[in-house]
């Protein structure tokens, strides 16, 4: 699968986009196919200079079908689209999440709007609310 990768610190220019190997699922996790990303500030941040990882990838939407190792999950079913949050691999074509950082997108709801709502929206509340910036 393609995912967008970097080895050195810096700004967008040291973004790669290489081949990776698939993420493998856990039995109580979904692989879902990637529609939508919403760019964090903790994702430039991390880039600019953060901990380097192997791989730093791209938030998601619709498990990929049935994988190995994802018989656990019941609440979720495929070709279902979803949103998620997770520490890794938000910026690849396939990425695997825990079925618990997965919530369902209503039927007819924008998928873009739906990947701005996890970190975007509670972000920009922490700092209206919490923060008073």
């Amino acid at each position: 699968m393609k995912a967008a990768v970097y080895y050195q610190n810096g700004g967008p220019e040291v973004l790669k986009y290489e081949d990776v190997p698939d993420p493998e699922c856990h039995p109580k996790g979904v692989v879902i196919r990637v529609e939508a990303v919403s760019i964090e500030g903790g994702d430039t941040l991390n880039r600019w200079h953060g901990a380097l990882s192997a791989i730093r990838t791209w938030l998601a939407t619709r498990p990929a079908g049935n994988r190995p190792g994802c018989a656990e999950v019941t609440d979720l079913k495929v070709g279902q689209k979803v949103t998620t949050v997770n520490a890794m691999g938000s910026h690849a074509a396939l990425r695997s999440v825990p079925a618990r950082n997965a919530w369902p997108v209503p039927k007819g709801f924008d998928i873009k709007l739906a990947a701005a709502i996890q970190c975007p929206f509670g972000t920009a509340d922490d700092c209206l609310f919490e923060f008073g910036i």
